[in-house]
């Protein structure tokens, strides 16, 4: 994710799957830079910036096929000062984010057990408060924005989930096509999500919203 003129990568799997804390910048420029380190090294978080803030929440602190969830919420600013938010409501790993008007968005993912409905929410001053849960969970969602509108599209054609700027939800029709490892973008007033797997094959279906 990007906040201030930086972009920063953080944690993940290393060498012989080793499960990393390092924070790597990158300067508009493209110089090379450290943070400091997360909280706790982990994978599978949900990133996303707000504000002046970069925020690396939740993810596995297990690797190998064990899940051990973390709440940790990692923050960033845009001098690259780290600091944490209020934890998570509940720990999670594999969620997905995204930012609509003064808020950060992290929803879904799971436990490694038990697959959440859950959404938190981040405004740009790191206050934490709720909104509505996602209408699925048990499968994969991904996110997107466009303009003052973020989308919560799932990869079974079900409802699409729609959060406004004042955090207020509604549905929008799902795809057309049930699949899966599908990819989103946003462009001018479109919402994209394109291609996947469907029944075992590659889809070049694209479906498209218009905001």
């Amino acid at each position: 994710t990007a906040v201030g003129n930086y972009a920063l990568f953080a944690g993940g799997l290393g060498a012989n799957s080793s499960i990393e804390d390092a924070v790597e910048s990158y300067s508009s420029n493209l110089v090379k830079g450290t943070a400091t380190k997360l909280s706790a090294a982990r994978h599978s978080l949900a990133t996303a910036a707000v504000g002046e803030f970069a925020l690396f929440a939740g993810g596995n602190k297990s690797r190998n096929g064990y899940y051990t969830p973390s709440n940790i919420v990692d923050t960033y600013s845009a001098n690259l000062v780290k600091g944490t938010a209020t934890v998570l409501s509940e720990a999670r790993l594999g969620a997905t984010a995204t930012t609509v008007g003064d808020y950060a968005i992290i929803a879904g993912g799971g436990t490694g057990s038990t697959w959440l409905d859950t959404v938190e929410i981040y405004n740009s001053a790191l206050v934490k408060t709720a909104a509505p849960n996602l209408s699925q969970k048990g499968q994969s969602a991904k996110a997107v924005t466009v303009g003052s509108i973020a989308l919560f599209v799932y990869e079974k054609n079900v409802d699409t989930d729609v959060f406004d700027a004042n955090l207020v939800k509604s549905i929008a029709p799902g795809l057309s096509q049930t699949r899966e490892d599908f990819a989103v973008a946003a462009v001018g007033k479109y919402a994209l999500i394109a291609g996947g797997r469907a029944s075992g094959s590659d889809s070049d279906v694209v479906d498209v919203y218009t905001i």
